[in-house]
């Protein structure tokens, strides 16, 4: 059951991924989009999935968005180093 109490979204200063599956029947794009506005980012859409989407097919393409989104890009991976030898 959903609880009737709602986070008060608002931008972070903190990556945010918003992920939403184009035939959720629960939380449609248009609530995907509401979300991930209401926390400052865009969503990413899977097509052709459903609201269970690590059991549908083609989940591989929902691990793969959240692997690559937790990924660090050699950039970020740079900065990470840095910042823990004081040279951020």
């Amino acid at each position: 059951m959903l609880s009737r109490e709602r986070p008060d979204p608002h931008p972070l200063d903190v990556p945010m991924l918003v992920v939403g599956a184009t035939e959720d029947a629960l939380f449609t794009p248009a609530m995907a989009a509401a979300a991930a506005a209401g926390w400052g980012t865009t969503p990413v859409m899977l097509d052709g999935i459903g609201h269970d989407v690590m059991l549908d097919a083609g989940w591989e393409r929902a691990a793969d968005t959240l692997a690559d989104w937790v990924r660090p890009t050699p950039a970020d991976a740079c900065r990470l180093l840095h910042s823990r030898d004081g040279r951020a």
